[in-house]
């Protein structure tokens, strides 16, 4: 028997201000991406390094986008170097133009 350990990590980045996620979002990593999420200033953009994310589930993307959408003024999420399943599933949802929602490159 074989088990397989999921991992993730969610770093803070002060400039520019934001969060580096690799390993998986799921919802057992759902309360720290809540945790990262809320403690980001939503008064500036947020940047999000998606290189390293190998899977998100539909939990993960929606605390993406909710948190997007709590952004003031013109400030937006800006996910950077999302996965191509990611930017699938943000198209298949809609959600690629939810408000304070911008795919970087």
């Amino acid at each position: 028997m074989t088990a397989v350990v999921r991992r993730q990590r969610i770093t803070a980045c002060a400039d520019p201000q934001g969060l580096r996620i690799e390993g998986d979002l799921d919802r057992i990593s759902l309360p720290a991406l809540t945790l990262a999420l809320a403690s980001m200033s939503n008064s500036a953009d947020i940047h999000v390094d998606l290189s390293g994310l190998v899977f998100i589930d539909i939990g993960g993307l929606r605390a993406l986008v909710t948190a997007a959408a709590r952004l003031e003024g013109d400030h937006s999420l800006i996910l950077r170097s999302a996965p191509p399943q990611t930017r699938r599933l943000l198209d298949l949802t809609g959600w690629c133009s939810a408000p304070g929602l911008t795919l970087g490159g």
